[in-house]
């Protein structure tokens, strides 16, 4: 079996659902594979937890819900006519809050 297809089909095989991988996880496969980086090693990164990560502690829960929701996010977006997000007023204060913290942060 071929590089990609192990780690194709570990991944479906943990998600559950599927019958392939997308075209940026093909792309990012290959990465890997023109790295030289074990199978083993990435197998084991794909079914590690969070939670189980000394030092992360109870948001290891949260780290771990929010990936699990990441393809369910990715394919709306995807299905969507529109492009890219609408955020309300209040998110858009909150993010344009957190981009003024990181310049005054890289300035400083």
């Amino acid at each position: 079996m071929s590089y990609h297809a192990i780690i194709e089909q570990f991944f479906l095989s943990l998600k559950g659902s599927g019958l392939a991988l997308s075209a940026n996880d093909y792309h990012l496969i290959g990465e890997w594979e023109s790295r030289n980086v074990p199978v083993k090693l990435i197998c084991r990164a794909i079914e590690t937890s969070y939670s189980s990560v000394e030092g992360v502690g109870p948001l290891g829960k949260i780290y771990d819900q929010d990936t699990a929701n990441l393809a369910a996010q990715t394919r709306g977006f995807k299905s969507s006519f529109k492009r890219g997000e609408t955020l309300g007023n209040y998110q858009e204060v909150r993010v344009r809050h957190l981009q003024k913290r990181v310049q005054d942060y890289v300035e400083s």
